[in-house]
């Protein structure tokens, strides 16, 4: 992943049409951020 495309970016915002894996992916990856950041869950 480029850690600067974010849900806030329209590109990633794209990516809500596809199929269920893409938003699985977006779990994983802030979910870690989310341990990164300090054990919380990645916020929107």
């Amino acid at each position: 992943y480029i850690v600067m495309v974010g849900r806030n970016a329209p590109l990633w915002r794209e990516g809500q049409a596809r199929p269920n894996a893409a938003i699985a992916d977006d779990l994983l990856f802030y979910g870690a951020l989310g341990v990164i950041g300090g054990g919380r869950l990645g916020s929107v």
